[in-house]
This record gives C-alpha cells, structure tokens and sequence, in this order.
C-alpha cells in the first residue's frame, strides 16, 4: 500500500519531521492457527513521513529475503545472510550510519532499506559481521558507537557475541563469550563501562527444533539466571 497527503485530525507540530517506522511478523500466505507461532513470518515496514505539519504518506512493504522475493517473481536481494537464512528480518527496524535496517535476532543478517522501504538486500558491514546480528542494538551517543549482543544457534552452540559497530558501519570490535544452553539473548543493556548480557532460562529446546515445532525456545527451569558484565574496554 502507498497512500499520499494523508487526512489528519487535530495538528501535527511543523517541528516534527521524520519518519515514523514499525517491523513485524507478517506471513503472505495463510497459516493454520493451531500450528503457527506469532511470531513468525517475513518481516514487513510500515511507515509514516511527516514533513511541514503534514503526514506525506504511508507505505507498507514486505522485507525482500530470498525466500519473499522468489515468491514475489522478483530479483534476489543483493547480499548473503549468514548461514543462508531466507527470511525477512521480522522484529525491528534502526538507522544507523546513514543506512536503514530491517533486523531479527538468532543469526539473520540485516537487510537494508531504502528510504521509501524497499528493500535493497543483506548488508554484512562490508564484510566484517562474522556472524547474525540482533534486532535490539544499542547505540552510545558519547562515542557514536552500536553495541549488539548476536547469538546464532546451532551455528554456533556454545558462545554468543558482543559486537561493537563504528560510525562507518563496519565491525570495530567483536568479543566472543562463552554460554552453555543456547539461551535466547533477546535485548541487552549498556552502560558507560559494561555491554549487559543476559543469560536467562529460555533457552532452545533442540528437541523441540528437530521435531518441527515453528518457535522452538522453552523455559528451561535447570538453566539458572546470569547476568554478565563485560567491560567495554577490556574482555
């Protein structure tokens, strides 16, 4: 959908100008409700631009993965994701070093954007991703930084990864730490010395994921609760 000089009630500020962008699961086809998990399905962005006290438009668009794009009978997106993963990243959308990104956890790569939400393709920071990436990084406005705590099961069954992005967009830093269970690292925190990392007990359920089931993490009450700090300046 793209709707133009939309209808507005009351006043929008002439200050407010930007975007306003959402993610979220969207399956194209349909899905049997008693088998299928919410939060699955290709990614979709919608978006409102406000510009000058208006609402210029909204759009919404499906996040192209590979998978998406070939049932659309259009061009791949451009780009590899890590491990060849075929969806579109489903759960948040940021900016950050002038790009627009389409982003999931559990090893998917980005997808970029472009400003109208098109998707462009699977951006590896020019290579320096040595692996997925997260939906929730955060950024440090004192050193421009991006911080990500990405973990990619069964990639990688023991160990997730602090991931420090510059303001090029590139990989400064990558910091391996070791977990055991596969916990699902779903956000972090990041303070002035420490990235947070949360080890909780939803973890994968390897059983679960080999017998079919679409969103294979459970609560696992012999995994006990951590939470790591690892200094921003060290390891």
């Amino acid at each position: 959908v793209t709707a133009t000089d939309l209808a507005v009630t009351g006043e929008i500020p002439e200050e407010l100008e930007g975007r306003w962008l959402r993610n979220g699961p969207n399956p194209r086809g349909v899905v049997d409700p008693a088998t299928h998990h919410w939060f699955l399905g290709d990614g979709m962005i919608h978006g409102v631009r406000l510009r000058g006290g208006r609402a210029e438009w909204y759009r919404n668009r499906w996040v192209r993965g590979a998978r998406m794009a070939a049932e659309l009978g259009e061009d791949p997106p451009t780009g590899r994701s890590f491990g060849d993963r075929d969806f579109g990243p489903n759960t948040a959308v940021g900016g950050f070093a002038g790009k627009t990104w389409a982003m999931v956890e559990a090893g998917t790569t980005p997808m970029t954007l472009t400003y109208d939400l098109d998707t462009i393709g699977y951006d590896g920071f020019a290579g320096t991703l040595p692996a997925g990436f997260t939906a929730h990084p955060k950024y440090d406005p004192a050193t421009g930084e991006l911080h990500a705590i990405c973990y990619a099961y069964p990639d990688q069954l023991d160990r997730v990864q602090h991931v420090v992005v510059g303001g090029d967009g590139r990989v400064a830093k990558m910091t391996e730490v070791p977990v055991g269970g596969m916990p699902m690292i779903h956000d972090m925190s990041l303070t002035a010395r420490y990235a947070l990392v949360y080890d909780l007990p939803v973890c994968l359920d390897i059983e679960a994921a080999m017998g079919g089931a679409p969103f294979p993490f459970a609560w696992n009450p012999d995994h006990p609760a951590r939470v790591g700090l690892l200094p921003r300046d060290g390891t």
